[in-house]
C-alpha cells in the first residue's frame, strides 16, 4: 500500500450502493443461498415457516389499511435479517468477488478497486450484472467514483453508458475517512440543509391613512417590519400606492369616513404578489410566493361592540369564505383588529391559544376563539409571556385592552419565534402595532433525473379483440410451438416484447395530484345552492333567508367532509 500513499501510482475506486436491499431480496434466492451455504435443511424450513404467508398493514392518517401479502424482501426489524442478508450477498457475489484489497464489502456497500480505470469499469459492470439478475438493483445516484493520486487524462467511469458521479479525490487517508461513513454523513447534511427566510409581520389599526403614509413607512423601516396589515384606513377605492421608503400599500375601502383595510409590503416582496382579493372594506387578502412557499396575508377589521349582529355575522362569514378558499398546504397569517377580548388564561381552549391574554373574555373575544377552532388557527399573541405593557394593543384614557391579534395555522406555529406589542410609536393615537417574527423553512430538493418506467398496458387483454391478436402474435413469435421452451427467461422476454407491440406502453409521465381530486357533483351542487342563498340574503335581509344561508353553509362543510372521506376510502381500497 505504500506506493499509493506515496503517490507513485493511481488507485481507482468505485463505491457501489444498492437500493432498498432488504425489500428487494427474492425469497427463492434466499432459500437457494441458505442451502448453498451449507445450512441444515431443518434451519431452512424454520426460516421458510417464518416467512410463509407473511402479511402486513399500512397505518395512515385515518386508520389502517386491510392486510395484504408480502412475498419479497426480508423482515424489517428482525434480528435474523442481517445474518440472512449476509448469506445472500456472500453467495450472489461469489463468482465476481476478488481478493482484498481489490474488492471490499460493507453490508450493502461495495468498494471495487483497481489500478486502471478500464479495469474498475469492467469490474463494476460484472458486479452490476451479477446482482441485478438476482433481483438486486445498483443505485445510479448514490454510486460514486474516486481516483487517488489522479493524473491528467484519467477520464471517468461509466455504468451502462451513464457517467458515475465523481467524489472528492485525495490521499489514502481520504479513502479511509470516506468509507467510515463520509457519504452517509454528507447525505444527512444535505437533508438537513435548507434555506430559511425570516419575516417580521405585523398588524395595526391606523385610525386613518390620510397624512400618515410616510410616517408609517418610516416606522416599518425602523422596526424592520416586512409585512403590515392595517385597518381603518378610511381610503376609498381599490388600488395600490407607494407610501415612501420602498413600501407599497394595497388597500380597499368604500367610504372615506369609516372602515377600510390594507396590506403594506416591503419593496422586495412587492413583485412576489400573485393575487389580491378585496372582499369588502373589512376583509382583504394577498397571496405571495416567497422562495417557492405560498404565504397568504389576510387583513381584517371586525365591527365594534355596539354594531348590529348582522354586520358582525357578515364579517365572520366573509372571513370564513376567504379561509376556505385557501388550500390547506399554504401558509396563512391573519392580522386583524377583532374588537374583542380573548381574555387571560386558556382553560378548555389550549389547542388554539396560550394563556397570556389580557383581562377577561367577552362575547366578541369568544367569536375569535370559535373562529380559530373552526379554521384550525392559533392566536399567536397569547403564546408568548411578556410584560402587560407588551401585550396591551389598545389604550384610551384609563382603558387598557387587547383587541388586535395575529393568527396563523396551528401546524405553522413552530415557525413563529416571537410576538409582542411595539410601544413608543405615535402613528396611531390609540392602537399599538403587534409584530411577530416568522421563519419560513425552504428546503429545495434537487430533482433526480430518473425516468419513470413505462408500463405495458396488460389490462387491454380484458377485451376479446386484443386477446385474440395477442395469442396470434405470440404463436408467431414462438415459431408455432405448442410446448414452451425450457428456458423461461427467453420465453418471458418474448411474451413481454409481444405485449409491448400489441398492447402498447404507457407514456411514463407522472400524473400530478390536484388539490380538488375529491371534487364531485354533490359538492358542486351544494356550493351552487349556497351561493344562490347568499345572493338572496344580500338582496332581502330577512331572518328566514339568513337561516337558509346558515343551514346551507353547514351542509356544504358536511358534504365536503363526506366527499373527502369517500375518496380516501376508495383510494385505500385500491
Amino acid at each position: 500500500m505504500e506506493k499509493y500513499r506515496d503517490g507513485q501510482r493511481e488507485l481507482h475506486c468505485v463505491f457501489v450502493d444498492l437500493e432498498k436491499v432488504y425489500d428487494r431480496v427474492p425469497r427463492e434466492e434466499l432459500w437457494y443461498c441458505m442451502r448453498k451455504s451449507g445450512l441444515a435443511k431443518k434451519y431452512v424450513r424454520v426460516v421458510q415457516d417464518m416467512y410463509e404467508r407473511s402479511r402486513t398493514v399500512v397505518r395512515c392518517a385515518v386508520g389502517q389499511t386491510e392486510e395484504f401479502k408480502v412475498e419479497v424482501g426480508l423482515h424489517q426489524g428482525s434480528a435474523l435479517s442481517p445474518f440472512l442478508f449476509a448469506i445472500v450477498m456472500d453467495q450472489l457475489s461469489e463468482e465476481v468477488r476478488q481478493e482484498s484489497p481489490w474488492t471490499m464489502m460493507f453490508a450493502d456497500d461495495i468498494v471495487i478497486c483497481s489500478e486502471s480505470r478500464e479495469q474498475v469499469e469492467e469490474n463494476l459492470e460484472r458486479w452490476r450484472f451479477a446482482l441485478e439478475r438476482r433481483g438486486m438493483k445498483v443505485s445510479r445516484s448514490k454510486t460514486e467514483y474516486m481516483c487517488v493520486n489522479e493524473r491528467e487524462g484519467s477520464g471517468t467511469v461509466r455504468l451502462q453508458g451513464e457517467e458515475v458521479k465523481k467524489g472528492a479525490g485525495g490521499n489514502w487517508a481520504t479513502v479511509g475517512r470516506r468509507r467510515r461513513g463520509g457519504r452517509r454523513v454528507h447525505r444527512q447534511r444535505e437533508k438537513r440543509k435548507g434555506k430559511s427566510v425570516g419575516l417580521r409581520i405585523g398588524t395595526l389599526n391606523v385610525g386613518t391613512m390620510t397624512g400618515k403614509g410616510r410616517e408609517l413607512a418610516d416606522m416599518m423601516e425602523r422596526r424592520k417590519v416586512d409585512i403590515l396589515c392595517v385597518q381603518e384606513t378610511r381610503w376609498k377605492g381599490s388600488k395600490a400606492r407607494s407610501i415612501g421608503a420602498g413600501f407599497k400599500l394595497f388597500y380597499y375601502g368604500v367610504d372615506s369616513k369609516r372602515n377600510g383595510v390594507g396590506v403594506v409590503l416591503k419593496e422586495e416582496f412587492v413583485r412576489n404578489v400573485l393575487e389580491v382579493k378585496r372582499v369588502s372594506d373589512r376583509v382583504m387578502s394577498l397571496k405571495l410566493e416567497i422562495e417557492g412557499v405560498m404565504l397568504n396575508v389576510v387583513s381584517g377589521y371586525a365591527p365594534q361592540v355596539g354594531c348590529e349582529l348582522e354586520e358582525k355575522e357578515r364579517f365572520w362569514s366573509e372571513l370564513d369564505e376567504v379561509m376556505e378558499s385557501i388550500p390547506t398546504g399554504e401558509r396563512v397569517v391573519i392580522g386583524a383588529d377583532f374588537n374583542g377580548h380573548v381574555g387571560e388564561g386558556n382553560r378548555g381552549d389550549e389547542e388554539v391559544m396560550g394563556k397570556f391574554g389580557v383581562k377577561e373574555r367577552n362575547l366578541e373575544g369568544q367569536m375569535v376563539v370559535d373562529f380559530a377552532k373552526r379554521m384550525d388557527m392559533a392566536v399567536v399573541n397569547t403564546y408568548f409571556q411578556k410584560r402587560e405593557e407588551h401585550r396591551v394593543t389598545y389604550k384610551s384614557g384609563g382603558r387598557s385592552t387587547q383587541v388586535d391579534y395575529i393568527l396563523c395555522r396551528r401546524g405553522n406555529l413552530k415557525e413563529i419565534s416571537d410576538c409582542k406589542v411595539v410601544v413608543g410609536e405615535s402613528v396611531a393615537r390609540q392602537h399599538r402595532m403587534v409584530v411577530c417574527r416568522m421563519t419560513l423553512m425552504v428546503c429545495k430538493k434537487k430533482r433526480s433525473k430518473i425516468e419513470i418506467e413505462k408500463i405495458t398496458k396488460w389490462w387491454k387483454l380484458k377485451k376479446e379483440e386484443y386477446c385474440e391478436e395477442f395469442r396470434q402474435k405470440l404463436r408467431q413469435a414462438l415459431g408455432g410451438q405448442v410446448v414452451l421452451p425450457d428456458d423461461w427467461e427467453t420465453t418471458a422476454e418474448v411474451i413481454r416484447e409481444t405485449g409491448r407491440k400489441v398492447l402498447g406502453v404507457s407514456s411514463g409521465r407522472k400524473k400530478e395530484d390536484k388539490e380538488t381530486w375529491w371534487w364531485n357533483e354533490e359538492v358542486q351542487d351544494c356550493i351552487q345552492r349556497k351561493r344562490l342563498a347568499k345572493k338572496k340574503w344580500d338582496m332581502d335581509r330577512t331572518e328566514e333567508n339568513r337561516q337558509e344561508y346558515k343551514e346551507l353553509q353547514r351542509r356544504v362543510k358536511r358534504e365536503v367532509s363526506k366527499a373527502k372521506q369517500k375518496a380516501y376510502d376508495e383510494l385505500y381500497t385500491k
